[in-house]
């Protein structure tokens, strides 16, 4: 790996058909001559991609520049997969203006630049820049509104141009959380953005801003937050910071959060705009959470918040790392699990007789038979015993899958005594005896 490559404030895609992760963006060092307080120093080449080729575990500038019409440098935007492609918005850019001043042509230019996605075809590595679209009939002058009441094209894109904004994907949309607008620091809220190839083959946009969650106390806007999208549906959020003007105390410094919040995606109305039209405000379906007694993360910001499904087969948000500016970074992690999410509307197939006797023997498994029946289950491939018996190990044992609301601690487990633990759970050995069931084991005891 060459120094070239370290860097900050950059995003990383995964593109499951090359098995590649593809990097984009961010500062490679920071500059203490520049200006007064110095600067970050940009990775300038947006067409050249740093490529983490999964199967031959290296790091390596791409062999083959991207073509077409490339991002600036930026850092602190969001990136998301879709159709074979990568989405790239937002984030901060260059520094606007020079020793004259800042002109507003200047303004406008960043903030267009900074509020218009753009789209890498992975395939053939070209980047496309998305169109505006149609004007309205509100938009002036740069942009700016000219009639009273309405937001004008760049006061619409400066309000939702965001950089430190989370960024989960559900439901064919992504849903950009939070943030702050690049060019005019005014605090981001939720919005939604689908990217979707035109009839003409191009790229299109289509952004509808999420109402619901500013009223009350369930949403409050904020910066440096994780989220995650798990089952396709359920939107996760977690901390952040809020800017002492956001959170009513005008002298007020920012305060680090260490709320988790959910909105159901499924729930979410997202209307299409009318030609030419920006589309009507959607609602975002939010959903009371009880966070239990257990411990949760200090507060925090610019955590990473993961969807995986564990060895069981239950979906989770695993939280790492983050921050508080200026006093710590955190090497810790948590999973969360969400517990009673509401079930959709869609029809169940009518279960076999097979799987009802899986879910009959599933209901009487203690410490004395899961590692039998899940030896038992591995052998004659039953996948729903399988995964219930994992499931009891993680939530018996395993620290992490505690379930949230209750104050058992997970039982204690002998590790290192081989005999100890057979006594602990009979017919373990058996059970570690075959190497990938093992792997399982060890995931459900000790990992996710």
């Amino acid at each position: 790996m060459d120094d070239s490559c370290a860097r900050r404030g950059h995003t990383s895609v995964y593109d499951a058909r090359r098995e590649q992760l593809v990097v984009f963006g961010g500062v490679a060092s920071y500059d203490a001559t520049v200006g007064g307080d110095g600067d970050d120093v940009f990775v300038a080449d947006a067409s050249k991609l740093r490529i983490y080729d999964v199967g031959a575990h290296s790091l390596s500038l791409d062999a083959t520049p991207a073509s077409g019409e490339a991002p600036g440098p930026r850092r602190a935007h969001v990136a998301y997969a879709v159709d074979d492609a990568m989405v790239i918005y937002g984030g901060y850019t260059w520094r606007v203006g020079g020793a004259d001043g800042v002109s507003p042509d200047d303004v406008c230019a960043v903030i267009l630049e900074q509020s218009t996605p753009h789209v890498l075809d992975l395939a053939t590595r070209t980047w496309s820049r998305l169109a505006s679209g149609a004007p309205d009939a509100s938009r002036g002058v740069r942009g700016l509104a000219s009639t009273p009441g309405a937001l004008g094209d760049m006061q619409w894109r400066a309000f939702r141009g965001v950089a430190l904004a989370a960024c989960a994907a559900a439901r064919g949309a992504a849903f950009v959380v939070g943030g702050v607008s690049a060019a005019l620091g005014l605090a981001g809220g939720v919005h939604a953005l689908r990217v979707d190839r035109g009839g003409g083959g191009g790229w299109r946009e289509r952004w509808t801003m999420l109402e619901g969650g500013f009223e009350g106390t369930a949403w409050t806007p904020r910066f440096g937050c994780g989220a995650a999208c798990l089952d396709d549906r359920f939107v996760v959020v977690f901390g952040g910071t809020v800017a002492g003007e956001l959170d009513g105390e005008l002298d007020a410094g920012p305060r680090n959060l260490d709320d988790v919040l959910v909105f159901d995606a499924a729930a979410t109305a997202l209307p299409d705009a009318p030609p030419g039209r920006r589309a009507p405000p959607g609602r975002a379906a939010w959903l009371a959470c009880d966070r239990g007694s257990l411990e949760r993360p200090a507060a925090r910001n610019c955590a990473s918040l993961t969807a995986l499904a564990s060895v069981s087969g239950e979906r989770v948000a695993v939280l790492f790392g983050g921050g508080v500016f200026g006093e710590a970074y955190f090497d810790d992690c948590y999973v969360l699990r969400l517990l009673d999410a509401p079930e959709g509307a869609e029809r169940r197939p009518v279960a076999s007789l097979a799987s009802l006797a899986e879910r009959r023997l599933a209901e009487h498994l203690d410490a004395s038979n899961v590692a039998h029946l899940l030896a038992f289950a591995h052998d004659r491939g039953c996948a729903g015993l399988k995964r219930s018996c994992l499931e009891f190990l993680q939530r018996s044992y395993n620290p992490l899958f505690q379930d949230a609301g209750g104050d058992s601690e997970p039982l204690p487990l002998p590790r290192g005594d081989a005999a100890a633990l057979e006594d602990a759970l009979p017919g373990y050995g058996a059970a570690a005896a075959t190497p990938s069931l093992a792997r399982e084991l060890r995931r459900a005891l000790d990992g996710i």
